[in-house]
């Protein structure tokens, strides 16, 4: 007797789990949970569209435009070119005697809340042609507002392949996990699940591991139950819902394959940190092998508190070119003469 109620207790216990899952997934209770701890980036959302690339997540939207505004800011424009970079526009085939600069990162270089003629990139076209000469100057700007180190390298591969640059140029601020773009309501809830598991990386990067289950049986844990899923979203476990780390992993992968497959062309790539970062990063934030020389830190102290933030007023956007260009010119990986 004893015996056979023990069979009766797991038997009704395993059916109870079972059920359990079964409403689970009926009820979609485990991505509610998920989708309150994942990063949604929300910002001029009608240049923005879901990627094909699950790594990516998103990307600019070609052939797109928006009219925004921000507060405190003046009203501001955005149009996406046919290749998914935000203007001024470029032709796919290189014309004889141009040098092209390609470049990625995140917001600030996109230009938040600025117009196109006054992002970083479109500073630094501007500023190289108004040197003269017989060489003429393109630089796309493949900026995208919340993107990591990985994405924006990831992206970078994509295109040094496409494009034919002579030199790429990395905007290097967000650290940690990937995000996600919002849904044009604004519902999270509406993300459709498909491109959630899509990426490979989504539940090791974004939700951490209790400290008494393997990292492995987690991440099949993850994929296969979603009772599993929901205990931990509702756990919420420290750090926040998620491994910075990985995704700092993730990001410095992705710049050290870009390296290598720029080098492969033989194609300089730099890196360069904003202001706001206040000198705190150094090229062992990209990899911890990148060469000094491939890494600039605009930093410079003493300036307004404008020069400080990560989305600054166009003049200051337009600073941060001149500094770039004296020393990418100091690194000799743009042809001119560096000043005086």
């Amino acid at each position: 007797m004893p015996r056979y109620r023990w069979i009766v207790s797991l038997t009704s216990t395993v059916l109870a789990l079972l059920a359990i899952e079964a409403l689970i997934r009926l009820t979609g209770v485990d991505k509610q949970l998920m989708l309150r701890d994942l990063f949604f980036q929300g910002a001029d959302l009608p240049v923005h569209r879901v990627s094909a690339d699950p790594f990516l997540h998103y990307e600019l939207k070609p052939s797109s435009r928006y009219d925004g505004t921000f507060p405190g800011k003046p009203p501001y424009s955005v149009r996406i070119d046919e290749h998914g970079a935000r203007f001024p526009t470029h032709a796919g085939t290189k014309p004889p005697g141009t040098f092209r600069i390609l470049g990625f990162g995140g917001s600030t270089l996109y230009g938040g809340a600025v117009n196109d003629d006054d992002t970083i990139p479109a500073a630094l076209e501007r500023r190289l042609n108004a040197r003269g000469g017989s060489l003429r100057f393109e630089v796309w700007n493949f900026g995208t507002s919340a993107y990591t180190l990985g994405q924006a390298t990831h992206l970078g591969r994509t295109k040094l392949k496409q494009l034919d640059p002579d030199l790429v140029l990395v905007q290097h601020h967000n650290r940690g996990r990937r995000g996600f773009l919002m849904p044009e309501d604004r519902r999270p809830e509406s993300y459709p699940i498909e491109l959630f598991l899509a990426d490979p990386h989504l539940y090791t990067e974004q939700f951490t591991a209790p400290s008494f289950v393997s990292p492995e049986i987690h991440l099949a844990a993850m994929r296969d139950c979603a009772l599993y899923r929901s205990v931990i979203f509702a756990l919420r476990l420290p750090p926040p819902m998620g491994r910075p780390e990985y995704g700092e992993a993730l990001s410095a992968a992705e710049a050290r394959s870009l390296n290598q497959e720029a080098s492969a062309r033989h194609l300089p790539v730099v890196y360069f940190a904003i202001p706001a970062d206040r000198g705190s990063l150094g090229p062992q934030s990209i990899f911890p092998e990148l060469p000094a020389e491939n890494y600039i830190d605009l930093f410079r102290p003493d300036r307004d508190p404008d020069f400080y933030e990560v989305h600054p007023l166009a003049a200051t956007l337009d600073q941060f070119a001149a500094i770039l260009i004296e020393e990418l010119a100091a690194k000799s990986v743009i042809p001119i003469t560096p000043a005086l």
